[in-house]
């Protein structure tokens, strides 16, 4: 056996036998310098071909794992209901600009902005001391009016005892009669200006008209107020309502027992029940909306009025039910279609088959199926991204 010496390249580092020192090291020997970047091509593409086996070893499957885990339902044969979102302000059901009801001199003040009153509190008071001093004198007249009937009244039995015993004769008691008549009347009149004269008094002390908030004030004490001048800005906030522009083309699905639900803006997260309160049938020729009014109540102080809110309408487009499935099912095509894949068995294998359908409005996170499915069929909700047409699936059970 015949031994041949390595080349003195053999014992160089990768580095040293692509250097240029490592040609004139060999010049002595009868090995000729190698081409160093042929070499240097050489080893990176050996490497990639490494990396590309490697790569391909982790991603293919197994046979055993082709089977892609889905989640699938049944379509659901239910009546769809829809939901309309429409946009507008909160407003009080009540809001009023008090005034009073006679000039005079405000004396007291009892409320300020941002104070909660009830029915019938005195919100402000006039200096009534004039109009106490005529109620004074009405009762005075009342008095001396009463006082004159008795006595005419009196007048009057004793005439008719008389006459009866012809002491006294008839026109005698005819006279008295007469007087008595008149004295009633003015007895009457008396009261009735003494009581009108009271109520004058009772104009001087302003009284809310209904439960609220002090939203305004206008005047203060020490100032001279007429009658007509608002004084005091009046809120309910008990119940607000919500004035919303509806399309024409819901005119005949929005009815009293429509069920709707109010979002206020300043509480995103908190949902009020409201009630349809009036339906104006004129619409608008401009936008081709009519006017609905939902109300509410706000007795936790939850909504504000002045603020803006989202109307949520429920209802329904027909009487008829029809199959419902999942947004989540849809997959779109390029050309705009919408398919899904159901699941079917195929020569004892379960495999996933795409569906074209032909689909109708959403309803509440779902879609109505017009044609391509029936209610037999299991249609993936999860997993249908990746799936292709004739892929094994697995079923994955209901947790």
């Amino acid at each position: 056996m015949q031994f041949r010496l390595p080349s003195p390249l053999f014992f160089l580092t990768t580095q040293q036998r692509l250097s240029p020192t490592a040609c004139k090291l060999d010049s002595a020997t009868t090995h000729t310098c190698p081409d160093f970047s042929t070499l240097a091509r050489g080893r990176r593409m050996r490497a990639v071909r490494r990396l590309l086996f490697l790569l391909l070893t982790v991603a293919l499957p197994s046979p055993a794992q082709n089977a892609l885990p889905v989640a699938v339902v049944p379509p659901k044969l239910a009546i769809p209901t829809y939901e309309l979102r429409l946009t507008g302000n909160l407003n009080a059901a009540q809001t009023a600009s008090l005034s009073t009801r006679v000039g005079g001199l405000v004396s007291g003040m009892n409320v300020d902005v941002g104070d909660q009153v009830q029915t019938g509190d005195i919100l402000l008071t006039l200096d009534p001391t004039i109009e106490q001093h005529r109620l004074q004198q009405a009762k005075a007249t009342t008095a001396a009016a009463q006082a004159d009937y008795e006595e005419k009244a009196r007048l009057v039995k004793e005439a008719e005892r008389l006459t009866k015993t012809n002491h006294l004769p008839m026109n005698e008691l005819t006279l008295r009669q007469a007087a008595l008549a008149t004295s009633s009347a003015l007895l009457d009149a008396a009261k009735a200006e003494q009581q009108a004269q009271a109520v004058r008094v009772n104009w001087h002390a302003l009284k809310a008209p209904f439960s609220g908030v002090i939203s305004q004030k206008f005047t203060e004490t020490g100032e001279w107020v007429t009658p007509g001048t608002a004084v005091l800005q009046l809120v309910s906030i008990d119940t607000v309502y919500l004035d919303v522009q509806v399309p024409q083309v819901r005119f005949n699905r929005i009815t009293p027992q429509t069920r709707v639900n109010v979002k206020p803006d300043t509480h995103p997260n908190l949902m009020v029940t409201g009630r349809i309160g009036a339906i104006v049938p004129v619409s608008n020729s401009g936008t081709r909306t009519f006017q609905v009014r939902v109300m509410m109540d706000n007795t936790e102080m939850q909504l504000l009025p002045g603020t803006s809110a989202t109307a949520e309408f429920q209802f329904t487009q027909s009487d008829e039910p029809a199959l419902l499935i999942p947004k989540d099912a849809l997959l779109r095509g390029p050309d705009g279609s919408y398919s899904v894949f159901i699941v079917t068995e195929a020569d004892g294998k379960t495999i996933a088959q795409r569906r074209r359908l032909e689909l109708g409005e959403e309803s509440n996170g779902s879609v109505v199926v017009k044609d391509g499915l029936q209610t037999g069929d299991l249609v993936v909700i999860r997993g249908n991204e990746i799936l292709r047409h004739g892929q094994a699936v697995n079923i994955l059970s209901d947790r």
